[in-house]
């Protein structure tokens, strides 16, 4: 397995600009894919605190270093990672990372964007995120482990890890899995480019295997319009703090009058990913 590459992405785009108006790392990412090789090869992207958040929760804290520090997050998330690369056998793998988890950009578009979740606002800098004090000092650790195996940890300034996986998935140029448990991701459902979500919100050992073909099962769109569709759904975004538009996706009958339409331009700027 190739790991261990690390690249910077460039800085984020004016506030006034949306993921799909903006491809931040094209350029980078023309250099990754020249690195990374043979369309035979397969990029594993991991939504990393996605998963170490349940393995916090999900692995019992009595896991403890020998000085008394608690590691269960540590000790899931190489679990997890370990059963996903002998499942999947990709050929490269990335921990993508939320270098700001609130960014301004979107506090300016929408100043409730998960004010749930600030503990303090810190100003010039991303407000600092409310977490269990047990995991907040497995963080580090996390990422002094992730180095000693030679896995990348990619982040960029002023973005969240899903812009970052959103950038990398769509121009790896080479079969990818993305690894979360965030819906909002399925808009980067491609058969075409053969980007799929391995979804695990019920569990690393119970995750799907989410294609487009999925994502009409289920919802009767395609992945690509999933962004909208979640805009519409009643109670979509409720965890971030993203307004309840529930009448008007009643009116609109949702995924019947949204696979009449490719997009609605008005929600493009603040919830779409890595699109061109």
């Amino acid at each position: 397995m190739h790991v261990g590459q690390t690249f910077e992405l460039p800085d984020p785009p004016a506030r006034s600009q949306g993921w799909r108006r903006q491809d931040p790392g094209r350029r980078q990412c023309g250099r990754l894919r020249a690195t990374l090789g043979a369309v035979s090869s397969r990029l594993m992207l991991l939504d990393t605190a996605s998963m170490y958040f349940r393995a916090f929760y999900g692995v019992p804290d009595t896991i403890r270093a020998p000085d008394g520090t608690p590691v269960n997050a540590v000790r899931g998330l190489l679990d997890f990672i370990s059963r996903l690369v002998t499942g999947y056998r990709p050929t490269h793998l990335c921990c993508c990372w939320d270098n700001d988890w609130r960014p301004q950009w979107r506090v300016d578009l929408l100043p409730s964007y998960k004010a749930h979740r600030v503990e303090y606002v810190v100003p010039g800098a991303p407000d600092v995120e409310v977490v269990p004090d047990p995991l907040e000092v497995q963080v580090p650790v996390i990422r002094e482990v992730l180095a000693a195996f030679g896995i990348s940890v990619v982040g960029a300034d002023g973005y969240e890890a899903d812009d970052v996986i959103g950038t990398l998935a769509t121009d790896a140029g080479m079969p990818v899995d993305v690894v979360t448990g965030d819906r909002d991701l399925f808009q980067l459902v491609d058969d075409e480019r053969q980007v799929r979500i391995l979804y695990i919100a019920r569990g690393v050992g119970r995750h799907e295997r989410v294609t487009n073909s999925v994502v009409r099962e289920k919802y009767g769109i395609d992945g690509r319009q999933y962004a909208d569709f979640a805009a519409l759904r009643e109670h979509g975004f409720s965890d971030d703090d993203v307004w309840d538009i529930a009448a008007i996706s009643a009116f609109f009958g949702m995924s019947n009058r949204l696979a009449n339409f490719t997009s609605l331009r008005p929600n493009d700027e603040f919830y779409a990913l890595g699109r061109s």
